[in-house]
């Protein structure tokens, strides 16, 4: 199966990239795992998966955020707001 990227991810990747993220692209494993696992500049953890402005998750991933902490990003503030809250709460859960 062919797993599609949404056209607003590289946008997004990029701003990440600029406030001194680290990404790593996931979207090939599959399963209802999320797009991306960021590293942020404090080293913290976030899993991101992104989608359209009116995107909606598969099946296969709303049972992974039963069990994970995921971010649902649509714009780049999503994924800043992600990060900032992540690095002021630490790796708990949302």
């Amino acid at each position: 199966m062919r797993h599609r990227t949404d056209t607003n991810q590289e946008p997004i990747v990029s701003a990440l990239e600029q406030v001194g993220c680290a990404i790593l692209k996931l979207t090939q494993v599959g399963s209802g795992c999320p797009d991306l696992l960021v590293r942020t500049p404090q080293y913290d953890l976030v899993l991101m998966e992104i989608k359209t402005p009116k995107g909606q998750l598969s099946p296969q991933q709303v049972i992974f955020h039963r069990e994970w902490p995921v971010y649902v990003v649509r714009n780049i503030d999503d994924a800043i707001k992600a990060i900032n809250d992540v690095t002021r709460r630490g790796n708990r859960r949302h």
